[in-house]
């Protein structure tokens, strides 16, 4: 899941305040905008 340390891929964002669909390991998963904006993220190199 979604959990410290997860290596996340932003996969696909949806328009008008949709979903945004997240692959967290071999999983994909869809979160909403409101919870995505709690989420911290640093950007591999």
């Amino acid at each position: 899941g979604l959990v410290p340390g997860a290596r996340v891929t932003m996969l696909d964002r949806a328009p008008f305040g949709g979903p945004i669909r997240l692959r967290v390991r071999k999983a994909e998963c869809a979160i909403g905008p409101q919870l995505a904006g709690s989420v911290w993220v640093e950007v591999a190199e």
